[in-house]
């Protein structure tokens, strides 16, 4: 999972992060979707601001519903 404390969000901690597994991944040689599920940390971070975030970084999210089961994309 990936977590960064609200005091550090905001200064692409999370971005860095995410850029660097990407990349990780990428040069073990997989080229298919990432895909992941969204779930806040907390209640400062909507589900959907999260998704628009991954998302920009073109990966590709599954849907859950608010009771943590997944739906069929």
């Amino acid at each position: 999972g990936l977590y960064v404390q609200r005091e550090s969000r905001g200064k692409g901690i999370a971005r860095r992060m995410l850029e660097n597994a990407i990349s990780k991944i990428r040069r073990a040689g997989y080229d298919g979707e990432i895909i992941l599920n969204v779930i806040p940390g907390d209640e400062t971070v909507s589900r959907d601001r999260l998704t628009q975030f991954y998302e920009h970084l073109g990966l590709v999210v599954v849907p859950y519903d608010e009771d943590g089961k997944h739906k069929e994309m």
